[in-house]
């Protein structure tokens, strides 16, 4: 039993890095990376909110903001940004191997 769960996850393993999952889950936490994505999440959600939920922080009306949605709307720039370094560096790999 332990050692088909060990060839599973020895055969996941293999397919995580033949896709570049690895090597993208690396891209995710490298300090560049993080700390581009979370001034984009900064300014973007920052904007989005006053935009979706202005009229309540103006009238300091902190009851009735919705924090999920202030929430999510952080963290989507902040998966976008991560995302699109990603892709890009991911890209770069592909044109730089040989053949």
């Amino acid at each position: 039993m332990a050692d088909s769960r060990l060839n599973h996850f020895h055969g996941l393993a293999t397919l995580w890095r033949s896709i570049g999952l690895v090597e993208m889950m690396r891209t995710t936490t490298e300090p560049a990376v993080v700390s581009r994505a979370l001034k984009v999440s900064l300014v973007a959600g920052t904007l989005y909110n006053l935009i979706n939920q202005g009229e309540k922080v103006a009238a300091l009306a902190f009851g009735e903001i919705n924090y999920i949605k202030l929430s999510l709307t952080y963290l989507m720039p902040y998966l976008v940004s991560t995302y699109t370094a990603v892709s890009m560096k991911m890209a770069e790999c592909r044109h730089s191997e040989p053949g």
